[in-house]
């Protein structure tokens, strides 16, 4: 029997959400956190690097988040993924205020592609290959498939959740989304995913395009899909 191909992967919530993603379809160990950013990414793809973590892994993907959402390693840890800095801005709001005068939008653009160059030249020293995603366009000339979120336009519609009773539409990629997705990679990287995961996948799928509730789609992902290799975050 060939051995299991050991596959890391990193990003943000369209890597981790309440719903399988790529990842978990793909059996891979999981690094994703959502609401994180590419700085943040980065940082842990290094942090494995230099540990000599990332080194027992055959394959690395990398799904990039918002060029605009801030990350910093403080001392007592890091700011609170809280997606695009000048949009949202509810648990990083002090940030906002301290940074707003000179937020530059291109600077940012300009880091993520040059955290990309360096995950790749990194991955090129040890001889892992890599994979890697984009969830916006910005930075999509430096990926291998940019855009997620606008390519795989099919979305759900949930019933309600707990800081809403009203309906609205999820912006991530849907479980049948995720599974094209890990199908291409699958091509791509040598694996096949199981046809029984697949199925589990296909039957939640039916149930959220219910439009069940937010936190019965939560609930329902932890009782259903136990054996998913979610590491800590760094």
């Amino acid at each position: 029997m060939a051995a299991r191909i050991k596959i890391a992967a990193i990003g943000c919530s369209f890597t981790n959400y309440i719903w399988p993603t790529y990842a978990d379809i793909l059996d891979a160990v999981n690094f994703g956190l959502p609401g994180i950013g590419n700085e943040r990414i980065w940082a842990t793809i290094y942090y494995l690097y230099k540990n000599r973590k990332l080194q027992r892994f055959d394959y690395l993907i990398v799904q990039w988040s918002s060029p605009f959402r801030f990350d910093y390693r403080t001392s007592s840890g890091w700011t609170t993924g809280d997606g695009t800095i000048n949009k949202h801005k509810m648990n990083n709001r002090p940030i906002w205020r301290a940074i707003s005068n000179w937020y530059n939008e291109e600077y940012e653009i300009e880091k993520s592609e040059n955290y990309i160059k360096s995950i790749k030249d990194l991955c090129k020293d040890i001889n892992l290959p890599n994979f890697h995603m984009s969830m916006s366009q910005e930075i999509g000339h430096c990926v291998d498939l940019p855009d997620i979120m606008n390519t795989y336009k099919e979305k759900y519609l949930i019933k309600r959740a707990e800081w809403t009773s009203k309906p609205f539409e999820d912006t991530h990629p849907t479980i049948a989304s995720h599974i094209e997705i890990a199908k291409h990679l699958g091509n791509i990287i040598g694996v096949t995913p199981d046809p029984i995961m697949l199925q589990k996948c296909m039957q939640f799928h039916d149930l959220i395009l219910t439009e069940i509730p937010f936190e019965k789609i939560k609930k329902y992902y932890k009782s259903h899909f136990p054996d998913r290799y979610v590491a800590a975050g760094f």
